[in-house]
């Protein structure tokens, strides 16, 4: 079959047009002519394996493989300290550079992604932010926390979904300008974690600045926090990152099993992958770094 281009009535050169003008073809089975070349879309998964570009923003740590481990552990939370067998508290020994010489294993597992942490603010509780908003001179990272109940952990997309959407639909906190934005729980932030009650043992934790200039004070000004969180936001030389902490719930070795070219691939699974894949290229664009702590 002959393809007759016009122009004003007028036959033209079909190279002319391919070669001089912007013309987009569609083909079957997804392929599009676009500026004198040939492309072929292709979901990220489609490739029957996992990027490099996902799998490196995938950490997997033996702390969040725990039956014990809960989100907060609200029956052992003391004055001084969140339940120890909390997500929380894993995110809290962060503030242990506090001590003098602490060891590795007290600062925990989350250190060596901000060695120089200086602020760290428990943000829990209503329509918030983040559970967590953490901070050094270079970094700002805003920290969201999921735990599940699973002792053995898959990879599905249900495991993923509320979290990390929570993350992104708060992405403006990482990326705005307008000094005047605040937290839509600001006024809780100004009361007790978890509330002024305490738990159902009426214990409530002493502060939710949890650290400040590296240092801990009770007396510590949440406004100061804030102003400081806000300058850093400002800031081009401070990098953006969003935790999403998974206990018990997302396994990366399954994940990556997954992936292997060993079996089908599971419909979860996949989810997962267009997912995590879709976050990261969201958040890139507005040159924010995703990692994902899960199971191991």
């Amino acid at each position: 079959m002959r393809l007759n281009i016009y122009i004003n009535g007028s036959i033209v050169s079909s190279e002319n047009i391919f070669n001089a003008k912007t013309v987009k073809l569609l083909f079957n089975k997804g392929v599009t002519f676009l500026n004198g070349m040939f492309y072929k879309f292709q979901l990220p998964s489609e490739g029957g394996e996992i990027s490099q570009a996902v799998r490196d923003k995938i950490y997997p740590l033996k702390c969040l493989s725990n039956p014990n481990l809960s989100e907060k552990d609200l029956p052992n939370l003391t004055s001084t300290a969140f339940g120890r067998n909390s997500i929380f508290s894993l995110i809290d020994n962060l503030s242990n550079v506090k001590n003098y010489n602490p060891t590795i294993s007290e600062l925990g597992d989350f250190y060596e992604h901000i060695p120089d942490v200086d602020m760290i603010l428990c943000t829990d509780m209503d329509t918030e932010p983040a559970d967590f908003v953490i901070s050094s001179k270079s970094k700002l990272v805003y920290v969201h926390v999921k735990c599940g109940k699973t002792i053995n952990p898959e990879s599905s997309a249900g495991a993923i979904t509320e979290v990390g959407s929570q993350a992104l639909k708060n992405i403006h906190f990482l990326i705005s300008q307008n000094s005047s934005l605040e937290y839509a729980n600001l006024s809780r932030l100004k009361k007790c974690w978890p509330s002024d009650n305490g738990n159902d043992n009426g214990i409530k934790l002493n502060s939710r600045i949890r650290l400040y200039n590296k240092k801990f004070d009770i007396n510590h000004s949440l406004d100061d926090v804030l102003d400081l969180i806000k300058d850093r936001r400002s800031m081009i030389s401070v990098r953006k990152e969003i935790w999403i902490v998974i206990g018990n719930a997302f396994s990366k070795k399954h994940f990556e099993n997954q992936f292997s070219g060993i079996g089908k691939i599971s419909a979860e699974s996949l989810q997962a992958y267009q997912l995590i894949d879709t976050w990261l290229l969201q958040a890139s664009s507005y040159d924010i770094d995703v990692k994902f702590f899960v199971s191991d």
